[in-house]
């Protein structure tokens, strides 16, 4: 499992950046500062897209198992529990 994140908190600040940026950044902020910081949302959404994989296939395995009426799994109750906390910044 890789480190917490929290997605929502990621979005909201890749949004307000982006929303600031467009309406203060004149055209030479806009070179300047652009490059950067589109490669640091760019490695954000990377962190995002895993986490939102590892809950996906969590919740996938969990629905599988209670397909399967197997839906006493506990370990993949407790890694659906992990990727959730994950995506919400560590916190179940």
């Amino acid at each position: 499992m890789s480190a917490p994140i929290d997605v929502r908190e990621i979005l909201a600040r890749i949004a307000r950046t982006n929303a600031q940026f467009a309406t203060t950044a004149d055209r030479d902020q806009m070179v300047r500062v652009g490059e950067t910081m589109l490669k640091k949302q760019a490695a954000d959404l990377q962190s995002v897209l895993e986490a939102l994989d590892e809950l996906i296939g969590a919740a996938q395995a969990v629905e599988n198992s209670c397909v399967r009426h197997d839906a006493n799994d506990a370990d993949l109750f407790r890694r659906l529990d992990a990727a959730i906390a994950r995506v919400k910044g560590g916190a179940a």
